[in-house]
């Protein structure tokens, strides 16, 4: 993309991708009807959806005293979950390392989708997350 060519933004909503903003459907006017565009997924990832996570992983360890540390029971999860890498080993062997779910490794629905997937992990060993966290069912 050269620095000429103006950044379109867009929302994907209900199946349709529409102009974010007035001057996003203005430049999109310009362009051609059939013309191809590259589109780049822009959404941040949400700080309070991560601080939830971090919460319930220190609220289960504090409560089950199954893991040394919240950052323990994380990787478990990751690996459980499929989030993981295959490593090779000096000694021929193989080891599992859990993927990174920092800001800029994860994307906010790829984390969605992993912490979907760890709370019914957590609560197939059996830990109501909603009385763990003091929310009604």
């Amino acid at each position: 993309m050269s620095k000429d060519t103006p950044t379109i933004m867009v929302r994907f909503e209900k199946g349709k991708i529409t102009p974010d903003q007035p001057h996003d459907a203005e430049l999109l006017d310009t362009y051609k009807g059939g013309s191809l565009f590259e589109l780049k997924d822009r959404t941040n990832r949400n700080n309070e959806h991560n601080s939830y996570y971090w919460l319930v992983l220190n609220r289960v360890v504090k409560a089950t005293g199954e893991w040394a540390n919240a950052e323990m029971l994380h990787r478990q999860l990751l690996i459980k979950c499929g989030f993981y890498e295959t490593v090779a080993t000096l000694d021929g062997g193989v080891r599992l390392e859990a993927s990174s779910t920092s800001f800029t490794s994860m994307k906010q629905k790829d984390f969605h989708d992993y912490t979907d997937q760890a709370f019914l992990k957590i609560a197939e060993i059996g830990i109501d997350l909603d009385a763990l966290m003091g929310e009604p069912a």
